[in-house]
C-alpha cells in the first residue's frame, strides 16, 4: 500500500467520476455541482444587492447584505478543485472541514482500515473520520455522495452493526 496522500492526489486523479449513485465502483471522485454552487452563489449576489442598496434603512439591512457576499466568497471555495472528494480502495483523500480559514478547504487522507466513524444527517451533510479526529466532509453539493457513503460502507466491515456506521 502506498503512503496516504500520494495515491490519491488531484495530479492522478482517479479515472471515474461518479455522476450517479446507482453506479457501483472501488474508485472514484465526487466534485461539489456546479450549477448548484453556481445558482446559490447567484442568490447570495441578488440578496447583497437587494439589502444593500434596495432598503431605505441602509444601517440596519447593510449587515444581512454582508452576511450574503460572505456567503458568496464561502461557496466560491466549492469552485476549486481541492474540494473534490476521491476514494480508491486503499481510503478516501477530500477536504477536512467544509469551511477553513481562509476559506479554503484542507485536504487529508484516511486509509479505510483507520476510519472509526461514517456519518450522514438528513440533509445529505456527511463524514468518514478516523481516532485522530481527522475528517473528509462532504455536503449536499456532491451529487453522487451516496456512492461514497456505500463504498465506505463496504470497506469498514470493521465498523458494521456500530452505532457510528449508522446514519
Amino acid at each position: 500500500m502506498m503512503n496516504g496522500p500520494a495515491l490519491l492526489t488531484r495530479h492522478n486523479p482517479p479515472a471515474m467520476v461518479v455522476r450517479h449513485a446507482a453506479i457501483l465502483c472501488d474508485h472514484g471522485r465526487l466534485s461539489p455541482s456546479r450549477p448548484i454552487l453556481l445558482a446559490a452563489i447567484a442568490i447570495c449576489l441578488v440578496l447583497a444587492v437587494q439589502f444593500c442598496f434596495g432598503q431605505s434603512d441602509h444601517q440596519v439591512m447593510t449587515i444581512p447584505g454582508v452576511a450574503a457576499l460572505i456567503a458568496a466568497a464561502v461557496m466560491m471555495t466549492g469552485l476549486r478543485p481541492e474540494s473534490d472528494v476521491y476514494w480508491n480502495a486503499d481510503g478516501v483523500e477530500g477536504p477536512s472541514a467544509m469551511l477553513g480559514l481562509p476559506f479554503a478547504p484542507r485536504s487529508s487522507f484516511i486509509a479505510w482500515e483507520s476510519v472509526v466513524t461514517i456519518r450522514t444527517n438528513g440533509l445529505g451533510a456527511g463524514f468518514v473520520a478516523d481516532a485522530q479526529g481527522n475528517r473528509i466532509s462532504w455536503n449536499l453539493a456532491y451529487l453522487g455522495a451516496t456512492q461514497l457513503r456505500a463504498h465506505a460502507v463496504r470497506s469498514c466491515p470493521h465498523l458494521c452493526g456500530t452505532p457510528m456506521h449508522r446514519r
